[in-house]
C-alpha cells in the first residue's frame, strides 16, 4: 500500500514490498539497510533505501515482538546463533 502526504486514502500497490535486508552497511558499522520498490508518481518505479540505526533498530525489534512474538523470537534466536561477521563481508 502507498499513499502520498496529500492522499485521502491508501491505494494498493503492484509490487506489494518486496523488502530485501543487507547489513552492515559498509562504512557504517551498527547500521542495517532496507530496500524496496514502488511505482513512481511519473509512471516509473522508485528504488527506496532506508538505513535503521541505534533507536530504530530497537524499536523495530520491539515493534516485531508486538506483532508477532512466538515468531520474532524464533527469529531473534537463530539470529543470535549466526557467527560474527567481519567487515569486509559488510555491503
Amino acid at each position: 500500500m502507498r499513499a502520498g502526504e496529500t492522499a485521502k486514502a491508501w491505494s494498493s500497490d503492484p509490487y506489494g514490498r518486496k523488502l530485501d535486508f543487507h547489513g552492515p552497511i559498509g562504512e557504517k558499522p551498527g547500521y542495517v539497510l532496507m530496500t524496496f520498490k514502488m511505482p513512481s508518481k511519473g509512471g516509473g518505479v522508485t528504488d527506496v533505501r532506508v538505513e535503521l540505526s541505534g533507536d530504530a533498530i530497537e524499536q523495530l525489534a520491539e515493534m516485531m515482538i508486538r506483532a508477532d512474538r512466538e515468531n520474532a523470537i524464533k527469529a531473534f534466536g537463530r539470529a543470535l546463533q549466526l557467527p560474527p561477521e567481519p567487515p569486509e563481508t559488510w555491503e
